[in-house]
Formats: structure tokens, C-alpha cells, sequence
């Protein structure tokens, strides 16, 4: 006896012929979600910014949206909660503080202070040199100014530090004070230079006395050089340590401090650089060529590895964190990369001319739960893009599609909320959040030596796909707007709530026993069904709303058996026989 069952649905695998698709793989699927094995239906987006202009970068932050004409990479900095860190091209590197941005550069004192001394060196005086830095009021420190000419220094002298510029400001920050800095050589015949006092910015001489100036902590910015005018791909890592890179250099931050840069850190590689991921204490480099994985605890520690596979990346906005991996585009198909090396997650979904013909140059993904999403314009699509959903919790990851023009996403970091940035680049959209999208979810080709008849069908639905009676409830309003549904005015109470909205009260209502609304059902948004059955490529029944019963399904055999389900309704499964007793289990 011959029986389909469709259930743990999933989506397409579009380099296999219909009838070699398993069971649970579809010939299409398009606006649905298949994460729970059901076929559920899409949502449309929701607006959340508008009135914008060509807008090709977002980011979320500080309760606002930020927008810009170019692609742009954002970070929270590791110093206070109201810094953002941005790169974005031709720009030079910004950072957020206090709802102003502010060039990230930071340059050190070019002025070399001049010495002079009272006193007399003793036999044994000390040859000394000093420098000062520039400290701003968000907290940095630049690198030391050049240092003074040699002085000696001995018991009953002192040596004026003179010639510091009164700069109020530098690079659109506050400069609050200097610190002074005097070099010290130690036993071992190492010269350093170490701190010793702190002066208003004001101040242009500085005196040092023999024995009222200990020396204290080593200078911490020595090394010190501001970022590079053209950073790109701003990434955070663990320990405070901030990424970018520029052609094939790749740039790391003076740990917790992401004003400074020291040229020392720079490594080069063999390839220009395309996107950077970080993953845990690793640090993901996609390239032109080979990808790198480069392992530290610090900068000045950092390990280079290539990665023994030719997957260059072909769309740095492809690329997406997917938390333990970063998945891209590139020449063969999907790559996903861990700290273990790179895989080709694609192979048995697309031939690698099909694939060509998806233009994975034009990929713009984002992480749509544990799903990795991506909108392109496929070869035929006449330059229209499409959204495609890859499903990665399985050995073999399919596909769902949506034809919601979507031009790029973005993920929100607090939440991973996923918003995107439509075709018309005119508004910012919460993904999946409004109305729901009619779906369709077509089976396999189901091919069969002889003709064969089914005549019979039992879908299984959940609950809340009945429609919704076009009734009146009452709903009482109290301090939080807690709804209190009064059951008894329902004419069946097990149906679903589809949008309820209040209008606020006036002022003076405080409880709900001085207030009761009236709200209508919305009928329309009753969710729905059409189950389809296809014979020999001829449909030859359909039935709409009608589940958990055996129906029957008109005498006829055919080869070629196929299925389809469309609406909004949330399908269990749907089981085709020969007889009732063969579905009705």
C-alpha cells in the first residue's frame, strides 16, 4: 500500500532533480519558517526608521539609529558604554562619545620642550632626558613629544622643562593636562622613560627638583602611533583589543585603549584583506586568497595561520558572525570557518556554475536566528534581488526564500534583533515582525513505477489556525495595560487573539473599574490554508480550512504525485493514502 507523509518539513536543495529531493525537502519554498519542523508562515517587515536618502550603512546605538551614505563598520569600544567606535571608507576612523562624533586620531605633541638647569652636576650626574603627552578629557593619552636634549642631574639641582605648547584642544578634544615624563637607566644599562608629575594644560614650564620627583609607572603610550587614516572593518576582540586592517596589513589596538595603535602590532599578509570575524581569542582574516586565522591572548603575541584552502571572500558584506563560526561568500559556494579550519557548507546545494549564477559578488547577509540570511540577484532575476534563508542545524542545509526586497541587513548586537534596509534605501525594517506573508511550501515530485490512486487526506494543524468569529470582547484597563479578557463574551473561547490595540484612557483613569474598552476582532487576520494536489503536473483537488479530519480525495491514477500548501496557517503535517485507515494515524 502506498502513503506519503509530509512532515518535518524543510526547504530546497536546488541542485537536485524534484523526484531525487527526500521526503521532507520541498521543490519550493517561499516566505515560510521551517525552523520547528511545521511549515509556518513569514512575516512581513516593519518600519522603524523613515524618510531616509540612499542610505547604505546603519547602525544602532545609544537609543538612536545613525545612518550613512557608505558601508560602515561599528563597534562598542572597550573603555565606557557610550563610545562607539566607526570605520567606513573614505572617511578616516570615528569615535561616539557624549552624542557628538570625533575623529579617532589623536596625534601626539610635535613640539620638543627645551631644558635649561640651576646647580651644579656632581661627579657622578646623570645624563637625563625629558617628554610630555597630551591627556584629553575622555580619559586618552598620546604618545610622548619629542624628547629634550640631554641634561645632568645630580643632588641640589633642578632643570626647568620649558617651550610646552598651551593647547586647549586637539583632534575636537578637550586637552585637561600634560604629564611629565623623565628617562631613568636602569643597572642593567636600559634607559626608560618613566613618569613623575601631571600639570594643568595651561602650564608651559615645568621645574624638577633633585629628590622631589621620584620616578613612578614606565610610560605607557612609548609605543604610541594614532590609527591609520584608512582602517577599515573595525572588529572587537577579547581582552579589549580592537582589529582593522588597510590593503594587506592588518592592525591591532593597544589593549583597552583603541586611540592607540603601535605600529609594532602590524602584521602582513600575503593577500589584501576583505573582512575580519572574531571568534573567541581568534581572530578570522578573509582575504583575496587563502584565509588566516590569527590566535593571541595580546598584540604583541599575535599567531598567524593559514588556512589550507583556496576560499577567497568575494562580498565582505556576505560575511556574518554566526557566533561559533563565520560563514561567506566565496568562489565555490558558502565557506563556514571556525578556529579548526574552513568548510564548504554549499556543495550539495548548489553546482559551482549554479552557484556563479547566484553573483555571490553581490551577497549582502545578516543572522536570522541560528540561520544564516543573504539577499542577491540571481543570473534571469533581472537585477531584482532575493532574500535566501540557509538553515545550518543539520548535515544538510536547505533553503527557504522571501520576496521582500531587501538591499542589505544588520544585526542588532544587544539583541541580535535583525532589521534590514529595503531596495529603495529609504528606511530602516525590523525583520520579520508585522503582518503575516502568505507562503507556499510545494513537496517533492513523488514518482511511481504504474499509476497509483489516493483517495484519501488528514492535515494536522495546530489550534490556532481556525478562523476568528467576528465578535466583540471586552478587555478592562489597569496600571500596565494588563488585558483581563472576559472568556464568557467569546463565542469560542479557544480561538485565537489575532492584534488587539487600546486607545489610551484619558489621564485621570487610574483603575480598571473606572475604564472599559470595546475591541473588534479583525477578521481578516484569521489565519488560513490551501492544500493542493497535483497529478501527472494537473491539479486535481484542493480544499481550504479544513483540517484534523480524513477527507476524500477524487479517483484518478497518476505517475506523478505532488503537494502543496499555501497560507498562513501553521501545518503539522499532512498525510496521503490509499485508504482512511492508512492517514488516520
Amino acid at each position: 500500500m502506498a502513503r506519503v507523509v509530509l512532515q518535518s518539513f524543510d526547504g530546497e536543495i536546488p541542485r537536485m532533480e524534484g523526484h531525487y529531493l527526500p521526503e521532507r525537502n520541498a521543490a519550493e519554498a517561499a516566505n515560510c519558517k521551517l525552523s520547528n519542523g511545521a511549515v509556518r508562515p513569514m512575516r512581513d517587515g516593519v518600519v522603524v526608521e523613515s524618510g531616509l536618502t540612499d542610505v547604505d550603512g546603519i547602525v544602532y546605538h545609544d537609543n538612536q539609529w545613525f545612518t550613512w551614505e557608505q558601508v560602515v563598520d561599528a563597534v562598542p569600544g572597550p573603555v565606557a558604554d557610550d563610545r562607539l567606535y566607526l570605520t567606513r571608507a573614505p572617511e578616516s576612523p570615528q569615535v561616539y562619545i557624549g552624542g557628538t562624533w570625533h575623529e579617532l586620531k589623536f596625534a601626539s605633541p610635535d613640539v620638543r620642550p627645551t631644558r635649561s638647569w640651576t646647580g651644579t652636576p656632581s661627579d657622578t650626574a646623570e645624563s637625563v632626558n625629558y617628554a610630555y603627552t597630551y591627556v584629553s578629557s575622555f580619559g586618552e593619552e598620546t604618545g610622548p613629544s619629542p624628547l629634550t636634549f640631554g641634561a645632568p642631574f645630580s643632588e641640589g639641582m633642578e632643570i626647568t622643562i620649558a617651550g610646552m605648547p598651551n593647547s586647549a584642544s586637539l583632534n575636537n578634544r578637550t586637552i585637561t593636562h600634560k604629564r611629565i615624563y623623565r628617562s631613568q637607566t636602569s643597572a642593567a644599562g636600559v634607559t626608560d622613560l618613566y613618569f613623575i608629575a601631571e600639570i594643568p594644560q595651561a602650564d608651559t614650564s615645568f621645574i624638577d627638583v633633585w629628590g622631589d620627583n621620584p620616578i613612578q609607572e614606565p610610560c605607557p603610550t612609548k609605543n604610541y602611533n594614532p590609527v591609520d587614516d584608512h582602517l577599515w572593518g573595525l572588529t572587537s576582540m577579547a581582552n579589549g583589543i580592537m582589529a582593522g586592517f588597510w590593503g594587506k596589513t592588518l592592525h591591532f589596538c593597544e589593549p583597552y585603549q583603541p586611540h592607540m595603535w603601535p605600529n609594532e602590532y602590524q602584521l602582513v599578509l600575503e593577500w589584501n584583506i576583505r573582512a575580519l570575524v572574531a571568534l573567541g581569542t581568534s581572530l578570522v582574516v578573509l582575504t583575496d586568497g587563502e584565509p588566516y586565522i590569527v590566535q593571541g591572548l595580546h598584540p604583541d603575541s599575535m599567531a598567524m595561520q593559514k588556512v589550507d584552502s583556496v576560499y577567497p571572500c568575494l562580498s565582505r558584506r556576505s560575511v556574518v558572525d554566526m557566533g561559533y563560526s563565520a560563514v561567506y561568500a566565496s568562489t565555490d559556494g558558502l565557506v563556514q570557518i571556525t578556529e579548526g579550519g574552513a568548510q564548504l557548507i554549499s556543495k550539495h546545494l548548489w553546482s559551482k556554475d549554479d552557484w556563479a549564477a547566484m553573483r555571490p559578488n553581490q551577497m549582502r547577509a545578516g543572522r536570522f536566528g541560528d540561520d544564516y540570511i543573504f539577499t542577491t540577484v540571481p543570473v534571469g532575476s533581472g537585477w531584482v534581488r532575493t532574500v535566501f534563508t540557509l538553515s545550518l542545524d543539520s548535515e544538510t542545509p536547505a533553503l527557504t526564500r522571501t520576496n521582500i526586497p531587501v538591499e542589505f541587513f544588520y544585526n542588532e548586537p544587544k539583541t541580535n534583533t535583525l532589521f534590514y534596509v529595503p531596495v529603495s534605501k529609504d528606511s530602516i525594517n525590523e525583520y520579520d515582525a508585522g503582518d503575516l506573508i502568505p507562503y507556499v511550501w510545494k513537496s517533492k515530485l513523488f514518482r511511481f513505477s504504474d499509476p497509483i490512486g489516493f483517495s484519501a487526506l488528514l492535515l494536522d494543524l495546530t489550534g490556532n489556525a481556525k478562523p476568528v468569529p467576528d465578535n466583540l470582547m471586552h478587555i478592562a484597563f489597569e496600571e500596565h495595560y494588563m488585558a483581563v479578557l472576559d472568556q464568557a463574551a467569546w463565542t469560542t473561547p479557544e480561538t485565537h487573539v489575532a492584534d488587539l490595540t487600546v486607545d489610551d484612557p484619558p489621564a485621570e483613569i487610574v483603575s480598571e473599574d473606572d475604564y472599559t474598552a470595546t475591541i473588534d476582532f479583525d477578521a481578516q487576520a484569521a489565519e488560513a490554508f490551501t492544500f493542493k494536489i497535483y497529478g501527472d503536473g494537473n491539479m486535481i483537488y484542493q480544499t481550504s480550512n479544513d483540517s484534523n479530519e480524513v477527507q476524500r480525495i477524487p479517483a484518478g491514477e497518476y505517475r506523478m504525485w505532488q503537494f502543496s500548501i499555501e497560507g498562513t496557517a501553521e501545518v503539522l503535517r499532512a498525510i496521503i493514502g490509499q485508504s482512511p485507515n492508512e492517514v488516520w494515524v
